[in-house]
C-alpha cells in the first residue's frame, strides 16, 4: 500500500485475502478494502478479526470468563455427547472427550451472540494444541508429544488477554470508518 501510494479513502482489492491481515491494515490506515478468498474458513476468520475491532477489550475478557465459568459448571459434569451424531464421533477421533465437551459448551454459550465468530475463532486457535494431532506437524499425524501442561480454559483466557493486548496496540487514536467486506468466492468468475 505504501509503495503504490494508497491512502485514506482509496479502495484496495485483496483477491486472496486469507485471514484478512491486508484488509485489517487497510482499515487501520482508513483505506476501503474488499477481500475475496475461495476458502470459507479464511473468510470466516477475516470477518471475525474485523468484528473484534468493534468490541471493547473489557467486554471480550468478561465474555470469555463467563463462558469458561458456564462451561465448567458442576451441573455440566455429567454432560453427554450424542454418540449417534456423526460429527461428534468424528471429532472424538481427534479431540479428547473432556476437551470436546468443554469446546461444545463454550460454543453453546456464544450460540446467540452476534459476535460469536470472534470467540469461536479464538478457541479454534487452540484446537491443534489440545488435539490428538501432532501440533508441530502440518501433516496429519498422531500426537507423540505431551499435551499442554495447562487446561484449555486457561489457554483460552490467555488467548483472550493476548487478543485484548493486540487490540489495544492496534486501536487508532481516531475513529476510522471504512467500507470493508469479505467474500467467499473464486475471483476467476
Amino acid at each position: 500500500m505504501n509503495i503504490f501510494g494508497v491512502g485514506v479513502g482509496d479502495y484496495l482489492l485483496d483477491p486472496f485475502c486469507g485471514s484478512g491481515t491486508t484488509i485489517l491494515e487497510a482499515h487501520r490506515l482508513g483505506i476501503n478494502a474488499v477481500g475475496f478468498d475461495l476458502n470459507p474458513l479464511a473468510v470466516y476468520i477475516s470477518r471475525a478479526k474485523m468484528l473484534s475491532l468493534s468490541i471493547k477489550s473489557a467486554t471480550i475478557l468478561k465474555n470469555v470468563k463467563s463462558a469458561i465459568v458456564y462451561s465448567k459448571k458442576e451441573s455440566h459434569i455429567n454432560y453427554t455427547l450424542d454418540l449417534n451424531d456423526e460429527r461428534i464421533r468424528y471429532l472424538l477421533s481427534w479431540v479428547p472427550k473432556q476437551t470436546l465437551i468443554f469446546l461444545e459448551k463454550f460454543a453453546k454459550y456464544f450460540a446467540k451472540n452476534v459476535q460469536k465468530s470472534v470467540y469461536l475463532t479464538m478457541a479454534s486457535n487452540l484446537i491443534r494444541a489440545y488435539s490428538f494431532q501432532e501440533p508441530s506437524d502440518l501433516r496429519i499425524r498422531r500426537r507423540k508429544t505431551a499435551f499442554p501442561d495447562i487446561p484449555i480454559e486457561e489457554s483460552l483466557l490467555l488467548e483472550a488477554e493476548q487478543l485484548c493486548n493486540n487490540l489495544s496496540a492496534y486501536s487508532p487514536t481516531r475513529k476510522i470508518i471504512t467500507d470493508t467486506c469479505f467474500y467467499v468466492n473464486d475471483i476467476r468468475f
